[in-house]
């Protein structure tokens, strides 16, 4: 296990968090299915250039989203090199705030001076602070775990891990911090002592027991219960065409169990390319959820650059 990740827990004796959860959604979902009805409520064009959006947390009126600002693409090697299928390339990851009306509040660049570690993940709110993995743009990677404390906006490392990390969800009941490598496809956790320090030398992985969609973001909502939102990009149509099927999964990690999954049936139309569908699924990037007066509320921002945040109730 050592030989995948490890944790290291830098001037963090003194940490704590509130470890809080998304109230009152886990009872709602067992409701939904494929034949759900997803109602639009309203829609806001981000006052700013989101560049490519990973993760998104609602913080009473405001919002923090996760983006990473590409600089120099990567580019596939012709043969893997010391485990790695494509350079690092260069970017800068972001953490951006803004208001319900999609104006900037500020702009948290994390990672600075960490070299290739530049692609933040999904990321979760625990009542005080936004955790957020910052990797290397590649699987099998690197990556570093920050929380920013959303009273100042300073962010303090938390741990770092010998694979790429592509999410995070922190669990109140079992003190954990639990992530999610490139397309999910493996689950680490790491338990948290009592000041709320990962503890390295406890560290757990577990394959994703699902070959479904590949996690964009999750959060943890009440009890053992996580929602994760992702795509699966599916080919091999007569047509060559791609078709991007978004979905939603019920997820106790602790357990390593999907409960339940259900597609979204939502798309935000762009411009065709080569390797994009003209419609792109609302759970290709971030979302995030909570309960508004009995109804479901979620928030999903699918593009990229000039990006717009969709709201939308189901039942």
């Amino acid at each position: 296990m050592k030989s995948l990740s490890f944790a290291l827990a830098l001037g963090l004796s003194t940490m704590t968090t509130t470890l809080a959860a998304i109230p009152n959604v886990a009872a709602e979902l067992p409701k939904l299915s494929r034949s759900s009805t997803w109602t639009p409520l309203s829609n806001f064009k981000l006052q700013f250039n989101a560049f490519h959006p990973q993760g998104m947390v609602k913080v009473g009126d405001v919002y923090y989203l996760s983006s990473v600002e590409i600089l120099e693409g990567t580019q596939r090697y012709p043969q893997p090199q010391n485990g790695l299928d494509r350079s690092a390339g260069k970017g800068k990851a972001h953490l951006f705030k803004f208001d319900g009306a999609g104006k900037l509040l500020a702009d948290i660049v994390l990672a600075t001076g960490e070299g290739d570690v530049y692609h933040p993940g999904g990321i979760d709110f625990d009542g005080k602070y936004v955790y957020v993995p910052v990797a290397e743009y590649r699987p099998n990677s690197s990556a570093i775990v920050y929380r920013v404390d959303t009273a100042t906006d300073q962010a303090t490392e938390v741990l770092r891990s010998r694979d790429h990390l592509g999410g995070v969800v922190v669990d109140p009941v079992n003190r954990a911090l639990h992530l999610v490598s490139w397309g999910a496809r493996r689950w680490y956790s790491w338990p948290l002592d009592a000041g709320g320090a990962p503890i390295s030398s406890a560290v757990k992985m577990q394959a994703n027991p699902m070959s479904y969609i590949d996690y964009q973001d999750c959060h943890h909502l009440e009890g053992e219960l996580s929602l994760c939102g992702g795509v699966a990009y599916l080919g091999g149509h007569p047509t060559k065409t791609v078709f991007g099927l978004g979905g939603l999964e019920l997820v106790n990690f602790n357990e390593g169990r999907i409960l339940s999954s259900f597609p979204v049936p939502l798309w935000e139309t762009v411009p065709s390319s080569a390797s994009d569908p003209t419609y792109r699924s609302m759970t290709t990037n971030p979302f995030t959820v909570w309960n508004d007066r009995g109804s479901l509320t979620f928030a999903f921002a699918p593009h990229d650059d000039e990006t717009t945040v969709y709201l939308y109730t189901v039942k």
